[in-house]
């Protein structure tokens, strides 16, 4: 990964300069797009006007968002886990009886 000279970006009007590897600037506008999009739907949804409160509050919103999904994925992890034991066991077994 080159860092280039990096990335402009605008979250709530406010323009950014972000050092950014050049293959992941579509994600980097991908991630300012979102921040912005939810920094917007938490002041459309309550009485949040300052936008820095509104910005804590799409941070945490987001965060937990990824917690909740590196939370179900670590379950479904375990699940999978469980299920490839239980197999390797049956296939023993039936190795061990052919």
């Amino acid at each position: 990964m080159t860092i280039n000279n990096g990335a402009s970006i605008q979250v709530m009007g406010r323009a950014y300069h972000i050092a950014c590897p050049q293959e992941k600037i579509n994600e980097l506008n991908s991630a300012a797009k979102l921040v912005n999009d939810k920094i917007h739907e938490i002041k459309a949804l309550s009485k949040i006007i300052d936008n820095e409160k509104a910005a804590v509050m799409a941070a945490l919103n987001l965060a937990n968002e990824l917690l909740f999904l590196q939370s179900k994925s670590t379950g479904q992890d375990h699940d999978l886990q469980d299920k490839l034991s239980m197999l390797c066991s049956k296939v023993e077994k039936a190795l061990a009886i052919a």
